[in-house]
């Protein structure tokens, strides 16, 4: 059963990839951010579907590193080939911190409109979890922000997820010139944070369109 889940996980991921980055990559890391409009609303946009981008890409290396972890049981660990996904995780990831930390200082600054404001208050959050039979509490966490109309606090928290998962990345880098290989329970904490980060980011996307269908 976690062989079939991280299969349709890299399946996911990799789909994802493989689509033009500027229709669909930043449908699933929390964009559609509405209700501002105009130059501000676009450069926003720009900037977390570009962290989108190098977030999906970081994960599809992190996916990538567990492959190899799984194929190491038969056939030993190919350390070097880990190592270069690391560190190639990790500068992707880097990139990703520093688009959506833009997107985020110009959410600070966005006036939003009430009409939107209001949408956000009164949408059923618990109603579009159950028609889309997805985990409660993570929607539950999308909604303590939405509903209370705190859309600098949610977009800080995927930003606050981003830097755990970084600093995560640099201890593993820390320990490649010496050749200590990242170990199985640091590894399964590593995708945890990620998978956890992943549906935080589309739950997000997933509100806000439909929101914004409305």
């Amino acid at each position: 059963m976690k062989k079939l889940e991280f299969f349709m996980v890299l399946a996911l991921v990799l789909a994802v990839l493989a689509l033009t980055p500027s229709s669909l990559q930043a449908a699933w890391v929390g964009n559609d951010l509405e209700g501002s409009g105009g130059e501000k609303s676009s450069q926003t946009e720009g900037f977390i579907i570009d962290g989108a981008s190098y977030f999906l890409q970081s994960y599809a290396d992190i996916l990538l590193i567990l492959n190899e972890s799984e194929i190491g049981l038969k056939n030993g660990i190919h350390g070097e080939r880990v190592f270069q996904l690391v560190e190639t995780a990790r500068d992707k990831l880097e990139t990703a911190i520093k688009q959506y930390s833009l997107a985020l200082a110009l959410i600070k600054k966005t006036v939003f409109s009430e009409t939107w404001l209001q949408t956000l208050k009164t949408f059923d959050y618990e109603g579009l979890a159950a028609a889309r039979h997805l985990h409660p509490d993570v929607m539950q966490q999308v909604s303590a922000f939405l509903s209370n109309c705190d859309v600098v606090g949610l977009y800080q928290r995927l930003l606050d997820n981003m830097k755990k998962l970084q600093t995560q990345l640099q201890e593993m880098a820390k320990n490649a010139p010496n050749g200590i290989l990242p170990g199985m329970e640091q590894l399964r904490t590593l995708y945890q944070l990620y998978s956890d980060s992943m549906l935080l980011g589309y739950y997000t996307s997933l509100a806000l369109s439909t929101i914004k269908s409305l």
